[in-house]
C-alpha cells in the first residue's frame, strides 16, 4: 500500500510504487516557486534516510516531454528497512553539476502488510 499526505509517503515494506515529482526551484526576484524546466543530463536522486546516514538511493527516470522525473520503487528497494519512519529527499542535479534540493526532511514510513479477515 502506497499512502501520500502532502509530501508524507507511506509505503508497506515491500510493495512496489510509483511517484512522479516536478522539480522546483526558488525564484528570489518574483519571491515564488517556479517549475525547474528539465534539460537532457540532468539527473533527479530519490534518497531515504535515518537522521545519521542514508540508507537508499535511486535515479529517476527523466521524461523531457512532461517536465517530470519518475521512480518506480521495486520490491527489492524496501524489503530489507525496518518498520519504521525514514526521511526522504528528492534533488536535482544539473548537467552544470548544480544542486537543487527540491523536496527535502520529509517522512517516509515502511509499514507492515496488513491482513484483512472477512
Amino acid at each position: 500500500m502506497l499512502y501520500i499526505d502532502k509530501q508524507e509517503i507511506t509505503l508497506t515494506r515491500g510493495d512496489t510504487a510509483y511517484l512522479r515529482f516536478i522539480p522546483q526551484v526558488f525564484n528570489k526576484e518574483k519571491r515564488e516557486w517556479e517549475d525547474r524546466i528539465l534539460t537532457e543530463g540532468d539527473r533527479v536522486i530519490f534518497r531515504i534516510s535515518t537522521s545519521n546516514n542514508t540508507v537508499f538511493e535511486k535515479e529517476c527516470f527523466i521524461n523531457i516531454s512532461d517536465n517530470t522525473a519518475k521512480l518506480t520503487l521495486d520490491e527489492e528497494d524496501t524489503a530489507n528497512l525496518d518498520f519504521k519512519t525514514y526521511y526522504y529527499e528528492v534533488e536535482l542535479v544539473t548537467i552544470l553539476n548544480e544542486h537543487f534540493t527540491f523536496i527535502a526532511h520529509q517522512r517516509f514510513t515502511v509499514g507492515k502488510e496488513e491482513e484483512k479477515h472477512g
